[in-house]
């Protein structure tokens, strides 16, 4: 079976050999990714420009643009949490915990996903 690179530096299947249910799934992912979460971190990238000229010129206005920035970051994860809860198996016994070797510094193994089974939302801090 022949692969190629893919631009992520993967070797990518050819599509012609995949599955259709998972070429399906794979287009619909990807449309996801496109037209919801990277159009909303561009706009956010245009956002921080503005907010930038308006530091020193009108702090107001920053302020409300910082709002709208904190309104569309909490939508892009809430978007981002419930496309990756998509994609996880509905059997709970195939999902692990954090493992040691790759639990992230000051998290133990076997946690991890305690802000999100809260239900909390809004910024991390």
């Amino acid at each position: 079976m022949e692969a190629r690179q893919s631009h992520f530096g993967g070797e990518q299947l050819q599509p012609a050999f995949q599955e259709p249910a998972l070429q399906e799934e794979r287009n619909r992912i990807a449309t996801e990714l496109h037209d919801g979460i990277s159009q909303n971190l561009a706009l956010l990238t245009l956002k921080m420009e503005i907010i930038s000229r308006l530091a020193d010129t009108d702090p107001p206005r920053m302020k409300a643009e910082l709002t709208k920035v904190m309104v569309i970051l909490e939508s892009t994860v809430q978007e981002l949490r419930r496309l990756i809860d998509s994609l996880r198996p509905s059997d709970p016994a195939h999902f692990e915990r954090v493992p040691a070797e790759t639990a992230p510094a000051g998290l133990q193994p076997g946690q991890g996903d305690e802000r999100r089974d809260s239900g909390k939302t809004g910024p991390i801090v």
